[in-house]
C-alpha cells in the first residue's frame, strides 16, 4: 500500500511539470506609459494638476512675500525696537515660517493625491481594454514593458519580447485613439 502511494507521488511529480509546460500559453505585453500619453483624458488630468499647482504656487508666493516684508521690517527696525516688540515680531515670523512649511507639505500631498485620483479611472479604462483584448485574442498573460518607480526611473520588466506580442496599439484602437506610428 505504501509503495503504491509512493509510486503515485513519484509519477505525479514527474508528469506534473510536463503537463504545465504543455499548456497553450499565449503571452503578450503592452507599454502602458506609451498608451497613457495618447489618451485625451490625460491632457485634461494634466491641466487640472497644473491649475492646482498654480493655485498652490500663488498662495505660497503670497505668504513668502508677506514673510519677506515682515522680515525686512524686523531687520531694519531691530535696533529701535523694545525687547517685547522684538519677541512678538520673532514669534510672528516663526509662525509665518511654519505656515509656509506646512503649505509646502500640504501642496505636495494634495497634488500627489489629485494625480492619483484623476489617473486611477484612466488606468482602470486601460486595464478593462487589456482584459477584453486578452480574452478575445486568447492571451493567458499580459505584461507591462516597464515599471515607473519614483527615484529609480523607468525599470524594464520585460527584458525580451517579440514585437508581434505587443498589444499596445490594439489597446489604443480599442480605446478609440488614432495614432500614426508605423513602428
Amino acid at each position: 500500500m505504501k509503495i503504491k502511494i509512493l509510486y503515485i507521488i513519484i509519477i505525479s511529480i514527474i508528469i506534473f511539470p510536463f503537463n504545465i509546460m504543455s499548456q497553450n500559453n499565449k503571452i503578450g505585453y503592452a507599454n502602458i506609459k506609451f498608451i497613457f500619453r495618447f489618451l485625451p483624458e490625460v491632457q485634461d488630468m494634466n491641466l487640472s494638476i497644473k491649475n492646482l499647482e498654480h493655485k498652490f504656487r500663488k498662495t505660497l508666493k503670497e505668504n513668502l512675500t508677506k514673510f519677506q516684508i515682515k522680515l525686512n521690517y524686523y531687520q531694519r527696525e531691530y535696533n529701535n525696537m523694545p525687547e517685547k516688540v522684538k519677541t512678538n515680531k520673532e514669534n510672528e515670523l516663526e509662525k509665518l515660517r511654519n505656515k509656509i512649511q506646512k503649505l509646502q507639505i500640504e501642496s505636495q500631498t494634495s497634488i500627489i493625491a489629485k494625480q492619483l485620483e484623476l489617473s486611477q479611472p484612466i488606468y482602470d479604462k486601460i486595464q478593462k481594454s487589456i482584459e477584453e483584448i486578452a480574452r478575445k485574442e486568447n492571451y493567458t498573460h499580459i505584461f507591462n514593458t516597464h515599471l515607473d518607480i519614483p527615484g529609480a526611473g523607468n525599470i524594464p520588466i520585460l527584458l525580451y519580447a517579440e514585437k508581434n506580442n505587443d498589444i499596445s496599439k490594439l489597446i489604443l484602437k480599442k480605446l478609440k485613439v488614432n495614432i500614426n506610428i508605423n513602428n
